[in-house]
């Protein structure tokens, strides 16, 4: 059996990965130990937030499942952040745990060019700094052009619940075994993280008299390409912890697994259990809790906040402190998971590693935390993987194109010292790459590669061009102040809408273009016009780095005998940026030194292209 890409494990990193490789034409492998846990929702079965919105509309933007499959499964919506400004506005979805996987593996099976195998691949084929294929438990061994890792928590993974604990990737399924151990003969410098989950409670034991209520936002969007078509609707309500829940932690916090087990203790920060939370602050007794609808079909309540590793009679009790959850039963008791992950500066941002060709990685293996920063990663290194294997250019998204380039810049070039999360604050240009305009960035480039049909990017065109006709009717529309009294004399309908009580569908009257948009056009082009001033002064940032993000620097660079820093010159070699922007942002290189680097590099000294990235 021979492949172009071989995609090595099914959650978000992997099917997206599997996906847009075969898309792009590769005949491709799936392979997960278990096909029934294809685009599993192991924590909360939620999709989109802060800084996650973002990255799941430009995975749709590039052709990408996640948005579509969200679309489809999702029980409630809500936009987050509504109160602040667009930058931060964040869609998120509850979805149904199983008709998710359920939607995700049909899409899958259906896709052209793509196999799916349930196999335990237990090692890597190699010779020397070249990977080219994979080995199975059952001895099999499948060649193909490129490898792509997406192993999440499954690598040499082991569950805790206290002292005791068990070698696993998940409750109740296998780690992955021996691929570590290639990993390290391939000379990958390795690390260990942890993440924890909650008890699943049944929605039967909880007074919701007791709890509040939270507002559900109809008709949410997740996808350009498809309509939302949500299956039903099932609510989240809030509850609170107390003193008595916190003094019941901290009672017991020597029980949890960080230290009643050999557990590594190194775990996210953004979303730290009940028990870090009790030890971190210390002086606070309310929690917020979500309690999460699991799915349509099932009465298991996810309690959002309340990760836990403690003994699964004290997590009862702890649970019971809370009012309106006095006596509530657990259905699957919260436990830890701690995983092999690979240090990311040593992938270069197609995501394939620098010393090792054709083998890619993605998502939890790389020290990141969340389902869209796993998608988000693997389809990047689908569509790499693809390309190499059929012998194109790469294609990349960068640091000033959009919140994936924000992930993969921070993943290549800064030392992590836990599991990362995207958060909107991580970008400099927040204002420019939202979530409601990703389609409208990312669409030429994918399309010029290839990544989306003709068909597809002329959707793209149709709708952008009644967008456009509606910025020009604004800007040469009049409105006197019969429409609106505040005014005194005819004034463009652009400067009106400028004023934060008039929106779009204010101009409906004397504008008709504006009915043919749909809610989210009209969102944007609000926002263009409204915020046209802070957009300006983003967009001249953007330029200047831009300039520097498109000097790329040859992976074989000589850094050695530049008159730079010794600082500067050891994290160079280590590191090896691939752009000029890259190296800028990494600790210890200063001006001076990328001065002498882009001299250099002008001056031809690598002996190499140094064309613009594709």
């Amino acid at each position: 059996m021979s492949y172009d890409v071989i995609v090595v494990g099914a959650g978000h990193a992997g099917c997206e990965a599997a996906h847009i490789a075969a898309k792009l034409g590769a005949k491709t492998l799936l392979i997960t130990s278990f096909i029934d846990t294809v685009a599993l929702l192991p924590c909360n079965p939620a999709i989109g937030g802060p800084g996650k919105s973002q990255l799941v509309r430009e995975i749709d933007a590039l052709g990408g499942l996640m948005g579509r499959v969200t679309n489809r499964s999702y029980i409630q919506a809500r936009v987050l952040n509504k109160s602040k400004g667009p930058a931060v506005w964040a869609n998120r979805a509850q979805v149904d745990k199983y008709l998710y996987p359920s939607e995700m593996l049909n899409r899958l099976s259906q896709t052209k060019n793509l196999e799916l195998m349930q196999a335990h691949v237990n090692g890597l084929l190699y010779d020397q700094n070249t990977v080219y294929g994979v080995k199975t438990e059952d001895g099999r061994h499948i060649e193909g052009k490129t490898v792509i890792l997406t192993t999440g928590t499954f690598l040499e993974g082991r569950i805790y619940i206290s002292s005791w604990s068990k070698p696993a990737g998940r409750w109740g399924e296998f780690p992955a075994t021996g691929i570590s151990e290639d990993l390290k003969k391939l000379g990958f410098s390795m690390g260990r993280f942890n993440t924890g989950t909650t008890p699943r409670i049944d929605e039967k034991t909880i007074d919701y008299s007791k709890a509040t209520i939270q507002e559900n936002d109809p008709g949410l969007s997740f996808s350009f390409w498809e309509e939302p078509n949500p299956p039903g609707y099932k609510p989240v309500y809030m509850v609170r912890t107390n003193a008595r829940t916190m003094a019941l932690v901290r009672e017991n916090i020597n029980l949890t697994a960080s230290r009643a087990s050999t557990m590594v203790r190194v775990g996210p920060r953004y979303c730290p259990s009940i028990e870090e939370k009790a030890v971190w602050f210390p002086e606070k007794t309310e929690h917020l809790i979500f309690l999460e609808p699991v799915g349509l079909g099932t009465s298991e309540i996810y309690p959002n906040g309340l990760a836990i590793s403690l003994p699964v009679d004290i997590q009862q009790k702890v649970l019971r402190t809370i009012e309106g959850l006095e006596e509530v039963e657990i259905i699957r008791p919260g436990y830890t998971v701690d995983y092999d992950m690979v240090w990311p500066m040593q992938l270069n941002i197609t995501l394939e590693a620098k010393h090792v060709k054709n083998l890619f990685l993605a998502g939890q293996i790389n020290g990141t935390t969340g389902y869209e920063e796993a998608a988000a990663q693997g389809i990047i290194a689908g569509i790499n993987a693809a390309l190499k294997a059929l012998g194109e250019p790469p294609f990349t998204i960068l640091r000033h194109e959009g919140f994936i380039g924000t992930l993969i810049d921070e993943l290549t070039t800064k030392e992590l010292a836990e599991p990362y999360r995207m958060l909107t604050s991580r970008s400099e240009f927040r204002m420019i790459h939202r979530q409601d305009n990703a389609i409208w960035r990312l669409a030429e480039k994918a399309h010029s590669r290839g990544i989306l049909t003709q068909a597809e990017y002329s959707k793209v065109q149709e709708r952008k061009t009644k967008m456009d006709e509606v910025f020009n009717k604004l800007k040469e529309t009049s409105v006197s102040p019969t429409y609106f009294p505040f005014l005194k004399q005819p004034v463009k309908a652009e400067t009106v809408l400028r004023r934060p009580e008039v929106h779009l569908g204010d101009m409906e009257q004397f504008i008709p273009e504006i009915a043919v948009l749909s809610d989210e056009e009209k969102l944007t082009v609000e926002i263009e016009v409204k915020y046209e001033g802070y957009l300006q002064k983003e967009m001249s940032l953007l330029n200047s780095i831009k300039k520097l993000e498109n000097l790329n620097i040859p992976q074989d660079f000589q850094y050695d005998g530049l008159p730079i820093s010794r600082e500067a010159l050891d994290v160079l070699k280590k590191t090896k940026p691939s752009t000029l922007g890259q190296a800028s942002r990494l600790a210890g290189v200063h001006m001076s030194d990328l001065a002498v680097i882009l001299s250099a590099l002008r001056k031809g000294s690598s002996g190499k292209d140094r064309s613009s990235n594709q």
